[in-house]
């Protein structure tokens, strides 16, 4: 009997090294350039998902999300001046909008979806701030495989419900199934709901 349990203990000290181990060596993966700057709060913790710059569609109320962004370091990407109560903003090459409305005439207090387009035709190219630039890789590197990819013509959706979460890509270098960590393929849109 003291075979058997000091057998399991070694077995148990064994796993829960390995463990431990494998959980330091990912925490000292950097952070995709997507977690760092979509998936965190304004001082740069991650934020408990569904959430973007830390901003909670649905909790976050308008002013609220609007303080967020200022102080967050995602907006050093924006065209300055970032003007206090304006539901939108552009990049050198994206534009982003706070929604409020959720089927309901008047606005809602609170935010119900944040909506970021990459385009140069949206951007203001003269702006003398970084363009700013995602990858599918970005996002699968920190996100993982979606629940479910619809693809129309060049254009990919990943869908992550449980983020609430739509990123669209064009698929430019990989079809569908060539998906993965280290794809290059441009990320259009980021949408939450």
């Amino acid at each position: 009997m003291r075979r058997f349990v000091k057998g399991v203990l070694i077995v148990w000290l064994a796993m829960t090294a390995i463990t431990g181990g494998v959980a330091v060596a990912a925490r000292r993966e950097p952070l995709s350039d997507f977690a760092r700057l979509f998936m965190t709060n304004p001082n740069g913790s991650l934020c408990r998902p569904p959430c973007l710059f830390g901003i909670r569609p649905g909790s976050t109320t308008y002013r609220n999300g609007i303080a967020r962004m200022h102080a967050h370091p995602i907006a050093r990407y924006f065209v300055p001046p970032m003007k206090a109560l304006m539901p939108s903003w552009s990049g050198r090459n994206f534009s982003f909008v706070i929604g409020t409305h959720n089927g309901e005439e008047e606005p809602s207090s609170k935010i119900t979806s944040l909506y970021m387009e990459f385009s140069n035709r949206l951007g203001v190219q003269s702006a003398k701030v970084d363009p700013l630039v995602l990858t599918a890789g970005d996002v699968l590197r920190y996100l993982g495989t979606p629940d479910t990819i619809t693809v129309r013509g060049s254009i990919a959706r990943l869908y992550y419900p449980d983020s609430r979460l739509i990123i669209t890509i064009a698929l430019s270098n990989r079809d569908k199934n060539g998906l993965d960590s280290t794809d290059p393929d441009p990320v259009l849109v980021v949408h939450m709901r």
